[in-house]
């Protein structure tokens, strides 16, 4: 393992009470000085001293420091190889690593089977050993997040670099790109690049876009990008669009979808949660989300949830399902339509006066066609209510007003 960092070599004299010899300092390397040649001529046995004598009896060490600033630490490279490690200190200052070699410096370490460190260039370049060998393909770490290509050219000064065949974790999602450069440690651009919540090898359905852009190793902003499903594409395409990370409620974004395994024989595969989150203002956000399958049926939930403390809250619910068994086409074709309506509101109109609603209206077999939710399944009935309430300041006497609707699906009966 070597540390190399930026500076002149120089030494220090002692500080004694001896007459301090002129020119007392270590001299500068020439710069075709040879090390490996210097050292085969060095006799059997000979070292440095590392202490000069000061008077009889006491020993005083002489200290080797290197007039280095901070900004000589930030720039050492600290570097090691399994295998072998080569160096040209003529003219180019070259080191060649081989064989699990790794490259440390504060903007970030680079891992690979085979590194070339160009010194005089400040810029890394590395490849696996042989196409078949993955383990040892370069990984890049920057801030806890790994690149992984097939090669890397990095320049560690300016934090530039290019990429082959890039993988990249996003938050709780993986990137793989044809071409990856990126012009800082914030902003990475993307060629020909996949993006899915699913591990790398197992892609069950991606988003695959000709141009990517990665801000601060979360968001993602892509352009004429398409929907894949077990690698087949589907009539979805954007335009443009925004992956956000980590979406919170004060931040409008793209859902994060899931692919659906459930009731294939009938739906088929399909893609679920797909949609979008809108923030509004503190008050008030909205939601809208789609299941698709390939046997052309739909789902769709919108909600809306507002709340101002103090004063009302509630939320709204507006659902709808086509769902196709068969092709249009095939004898025996049916196509069913399921609504749904849920509303609940919580009103505080004086000190002395509440309104509160809950209202749930919906097709029978609702639930039992699109939630996976065993209760929800399970429910035979649905009851809307929907009351105010008055009390006199002083007491005197309580007013209120109820009313209530039953469905029973059991018997198809509304009361």
């Amino acid at each position: 393992m070597l540390l190399i960092s930026a500076g002149t070599v120089h030494g220090q004299a002692a500080s004694d009470t001896l007459r301090a010899a002129e020119n007392d300092t270590i001299p500068e390397l020439p710069e075709d000085f040879d090390l490996e040649e210097f050292l085969q001529n060095q006799p059997q046995g000979q070292s440095t001293p590392s202490s000069i004598s000061a008077g009889t009896g006491a020993t005083q060490q002489v200290p080797q420091t290197r007039r280095a600033d901070r900004q000589a630490a930030a720039d050492a490279v600290n570097f090691q190889a399994r295998d072998s490690l080569t160096f040209r200190f003529r003219g180019e200052r070259k080191a060649f690593l081989f064989g699990s070699s790794n490259v440390r410096h504060t903007s970030g370490e680079l891992s690979s089977g085979i590194i070339e460190l160009d010194l005089n260039r400040t810029q890394v370049q590395a490849q696996a050993t042989s196409p078949a060998d993955t383990l040892s393909f370069p990984v890049l770490k920057q801030n806890g997040t790994d690149l992984r290509s097939t090669r890397i050219l990095f320049n560690y000064k300016t934090e530039k670099g290019k990429f082959e065949v890039a993988e990249i974790q996003v938050d709780d999602g993986y990137l793989i790109g044809t071409q990856v450069k990126n012009i800082s440690r914030t902003e990475v651009f993307v060629e020909d690049g996949i993006y899915s919540t699913c591990p790398p090898d197992h892609m069950y359905y991606y988003i695959k876009a000709r141009r990517m852009k990665v801000v601060d190793e979360e968001e993602i902003f892509f352009t004429n990008a398409q929907l894949y499903i077990l690698d087949i594409p589907y009539p979805l395409v954007f335009p443009f669009g925004y992956v956000p990370a980590g979406i919170d409620r004060r931040r409008s974004g793209l859902l994060e979808p899931t692919y659906v395994f459930q009731n294939t024989s009938a739906r088929g595969i399909g893609l679920q949660n797909l949609g979008w989150f809108q923030y509004i203002n503190d008050y008030l956000t909205a939601q809208t989300s789609f299941d698709v399958f390939t046997s052309g049926t739909v789902f769709n939930e919108s909600r809306f949830q507002y709340r101002k403390t103090g004063n009302f809250n509630g939320n709204a619910v507006l659902g709808f399902s086509i769902e196709r068994g068969l092709e249009p086409t095939d004898p025996g074709f049916t196509e069913t339509r399921t609504r749904r309506l849920a509303l609940t509101h919580d009103q505080q109109l004086s000190p002395f006066a509440n309104i509160n609603a809950n209202i749930n209206l919906r097709s029978a077999d609702y639930f039992r066609r699109n939630s996976f939710d065993i209760d929800d399944r399970a429910e035979t009935s649905s009851t809307s209510r929907v009351s105010y309430r008055y009390s006199h300041p002083e007491g005197a006497y309580n007013f209120s007003v109820t009313s209530n609707l039953n469905q029973q699906f059991n018997t198809n009966t509304t009361r």
